[in-house]
């Protein structure tokens, strides 16, 4: 449970800055020759700003905003800013609501100076989002 103070922080932010507050955990779990593999957990608030007219009767996560987690996720693994510069097909099967928790996996390849993720997307378990994309550093 978030405190107020947390709550109050989380309306006045931007997006990506609440992610931070967002995340609950982030771990790089292993490393094979330029792979490196890192989940991140995040329970996303109902008075999280993500969620600011998206829709005011029922509130859903916006594609936008799973896709800015999942580069928060790449940036937390890789320890350095990076920019999505293109993505690949990405399957949405299932909304998130509001103080559902989820986990992001992501699988990061470095390819001729870009990073290629492969990342999924959990809730309870059960694969909700899968794709693709490239980032570069900044």
């Amino acid at each position: 449970m978030q405190t107020t103070d947390t709550s109050k922080a989380l309306k006045k932010m931007n997006v990506y800055d609440a992610l931070s507050l967002c995340c609950i955990s982030t771990q790089v779990n292993g490393r094979d020759e330029n792979i490196i593999h890192s989940t991140a957990q995040f329970i996303f608030s109902s008075n999280c700003i993500v969620f600011a007219g998206h829709f005011p009767e029922k509130p859903i996560l916006p594609a936008v905003v799973q896709l800015t987690a999942i580069r928060y996720t790449a940036e937390q693994a890789l320890k350095r800013p990076l920019q999505l510069v293109s993505c690949g097909k990405i399957k949405f099967s299932e909304i998130i609501q509001p103080d559902e928790q989820v986990e992001i996996e992501i699988a990061l390849n470095d390819i001729n100076d870009k990073w290629h993720g492969v990342f999924t997307v959990r809730k309870e378990g059960k694969k909700i989002t899968s794709g693709s994309c490239d980032f570069r550093v900044l």
